[in-house]
């Protein structure tokens, strides 16, 4: 019995993802910031809309987008009657920052 997924696929998948990765993009970064910023609705329309535009071309940057945007809204279904302390989101910004820079 052949299998289901030949070495040929297997390759082209593995290849895929690996094409996915932050570093394939050069507007990575900055497509980040901002959508971080449209997610704390601190975004200029301009901004969201070089993000819109961007995530419609490049697959790394609108995974990361849709990662972003559900991991924020089960945040808020999670939390949305607890209080935040002072300073937690800029704290948990700062130390997604650092790993980033690693």
């Amino acid at each position: 019995m052949q299998p289901l997924w030949g070495t040929k696929t297997t390759d082209n998948l593995r290849n895929m993802s690996e094409k996915l990765d932050s570093n394939s993009c050069t507007e990575f970064d900055k497509c980040m910031e901002i959508l971080q910023l449209m997610l704390d609705d601190e975004a200029s329309e301009k901004q969201e809309e070089y993000v819109n535009e961007h995530v419609h071309k490049c697959m790394v940057c609108f995974q990361h987008y849709e990662i972003e945007t559900e991991i924020r809204e089960l945040i808020k279904k999670k939390c949305s009657n607890l209080p935040v302390p002072d300073g937690l989101a800029t704290q948990i910004r700062t130390q997604i920052q650092m790993i980033r820079n690693q």
